[in-house]
């Protein structure tokens, strides 16, 4: 009989696989990177800024979803113009996923700034982004509202 761990990764398994179909069908247009940008500055932001890009991906190397905050959603949410809302990203389980703490910046430590890019037809040379909040209520996908910090790269 199976564990209620191995239960709960053979459905992030399943998630995990089905969120890759419209990206393998082109209907995921924009691609999300994060990394923990380290200043070499007096604050974190200040000076020149280091750090490696990850690609948050579902199977096959697709992007999650990406969309942005409608009207009704920025007047009733309280949001700014640009907001992306990106997911369902599924939680990291034996064989894939994304960890929670690299969509929110748990492992920052002094210095570091958690940044996010979003490259695609809105953002061709790429935007950067600032986690605005997250969502991790549901055990099979995260969901996070991100602020834009700048149009371009």
């Amino acid at each position: 009989m199976a564990t209620p761990a191995q239960m709960r990764d053979r459905y992030r398994r399943i998630a995990h696989r089905h969120r890759s179909i419209p990206g393998a069908h082109g209907l995921r247009e924009h691609s999300l990177s994060v990394r923990l940008a380290t200043s070499d500055g007096t604050h974190a932001g200040d000076g020149g800024i280091t750090g490696d890009w990850t690609d948050i991906t579902e199977s096959g190397g697709t992007s999650p979803r990406v969309r942005w905050a409608n009207d009704e959603q920025i007047a009733l949410g309280q949001l700014e113009r640009g907001t992306a809302i990106v997911g369902p990203i599924t939680p990291s389980f034996s064989g894939g996923g994304t960890l929670l703490a690299t969509l929110t910046g748990a492992d920052a430590i002094a210095k570091q700034a958690l940044q996010f890019r979003i490259t695609g037809p809105r953002h061709p040379d790429g935007a950067i982004y600032a986690l605005l909040d997250s969502n991790e209520e549901r055990a099979l996908h995260y969901k996070i509202r991100l602020r834009p910090v700048t149009d371009q790269l």
